[in-house]
């Protein structure tokens, strides 16, 4: 649906081919879901995850050009004086902390929104699918991070043009998922939006192309094999995803077009639905590690008592309580539930993880995975102590607030990889007196 919001708007398809938006938008999202089905089908997980890679260094570029040409414009021809409109004019914009009456406040950091970002870092199908297929644990923690440094970039790539385009259009556009194509098609030179369009048409391949292999996957694994042929050969079960995946790409783009009833815009209608399926799943995965014998019916009763009330609060009684809040409550209520029906559905056999490593790969941890998420999780609060009335929401300098960051980084490494390198070194000697002994 984004895609074809994105081209419908871009290149005016309307009135090129004569016909209305919703016609449009359709017809593109057929297209796209055609092309994309046809390759995530038949190309497989590795297909994606290569063309993840090429698509993800394109649209990196691609989204790059445009805060840079949206500033140009804004500024009659100079960046410089477009990075002082939007910081000297509304440049209470520039808030990244919502207020209470805002669609998603800053409290929900601490609800709905911390259990949701567990979710996709550690349960989400399209991410740990990847994760989990790296070579070693080492290679898979680059991955990760990598991933979470390109995350950081997200309010240059997105916000920024976003603020740009309400600088120039105002409130003049009807729907809010028409602001970056809009602006992408004021802003951006003829001769590039070919290029643009490439990266763009890419990006949405890969996310279309990812969820539906990770939909195939879980539907053939956790539905499939387990039910109806546990005895089931690869060759046959590749077979079934196939079908499978061809079912769920038909059913997504007969429904991609209804989401432009949307009134609040795309973001927001997908994290309310988001609502019935990652807080209980995510709620499973945390009793599932700390518990070894609730049952699965337990978990069951608890998901449908969850889709069931958040159901009913957010869409038919309407609480006067933010849904990202309902959300964080419901994550205790069903922790909470589950903890009390395990008291009497309980597994026969406590369940034990394997303690084998049976597929051999290396555990090793990477060596920079503590100072890199150091940095990382620094970056997260520098990026959001800049935009906020302490810094350019507030119309201030950001010059003390990058010393004191500077100083937080440096000292925050050097302490990291000292305390590193003595843990080592405490390995080493422990081995070495280990091995004496077994040689006495």
């Amino acid at each position: 649906y984004s895609g074809a919001i994105a081209f419908s708007q871009m290149f005016d398809i309307p009135g090129l081919f004569n016909i209305s938006f919703n016609m449009s938008i359709w017809v593109i999202v057929w297209l796209i879901g055609i092309i994309g089905g046809i390759y995530a089908i038949f190309g497989g997980l590795k297909a994606v995850a290569v063309s993840d890679t090429l698509n993800g260094l394109a649209l990196i570029i691609g989204g790059a050009m445009i805060p840079f040409f949206a500033l140009k414009y804004l500024g009659d021809g100079s960046i410089l004086d477009g990075v002082s409109k939007i910081t000297t004019t509304h440049y209470d914009k520039l808030n990244a902390w919502g207020a209470a009456t805002d669609p998603v406040p800053w409290t929900t950091i601490f609800t709905g929104i911390m259990i949701v970002n567990f979710f996709y870092w550690a349960t989400n199908q399209a991410i740990i699918q990847r994760a989990l297929g790296a070579k070693s644990l080492a290679e898979g923690q680059k991955g990760i991070l990598i991933a979470g440094v390109f995350l950081l970039t997200l309010p240059f790539m997105l916000n920024l043009p976003g603020l740009v385009s309400f600088h120039i259009f105002g409130s003049s556009l009807n729907n809010i998922d028409l602001a970056y194509p809009t602006l992408v098609r004021e802003v951006l030179p003829k001769p590039l939006l070919g290029f643009f369009t490439a990266c763009l048409f890419g990006a949405i391949l890969s996310t279309f192309n990812s969820f539906l292999n990770s939909a195939a996957t879980l539907f053939c694994y956790d539905f499939y094999k387990p039910i109806f042929k546990k005895n089931i050969s690869d060759d046959d079960l590749i077979r079934v995803a196939k079908i499978s995946g061809t079912v769920i790409a038909i059913v997504s783009m007969l429904i991609a077009p209804m989401l432009q009833s949307g009134s609040d815009g795309l973001f927001l209608l997908l994290k309310r639905f988001a609502g019935f399926f990652n807080i209980p799943i995510i709620a499973l995965v945390a009793v599932g590690f700390l518990n070894k014998t609730i049952n699965g019916l337990a978990a069951r009763i608890t998901v449908i008592a969850h889709v069931t009330l958040y159901f009913s609060l957010v869409w038919i009684f309407k609480i006067n309580l933010n849904f990202v809040h309902v959300m964080g409550g419901l994550f205790v209520f069903d922790i909470l539930l589950m903890v009390i029906l395990g008291s009497f559905m309980k597994r026969e056999v406590p369940y034990e993880l394997p303690k084998e490593n049976k597929s051999h790969v290396d555990l090793s941890n990477w060596k920079y995975a503590f100072p890199v998420s150091y940095i990382l999780m620094l970056g997260l609060a520098y990026v959001y102590t800049i935009l906020s009335k302490v810094g350019l929401a507030g119309g201030n300098s950001l010059t003390i607030i990058n010393v004191v960051y500077f100083i937080l980084g440096a000292g925050g490494i050097f302490i990291i990889m000292k305390s590193t390198s003595s843990i080592k070194n405490n390995v080493n000697e422990n081995d070495q007196v280990s091995l004496e002994k077994n040689n006495i």
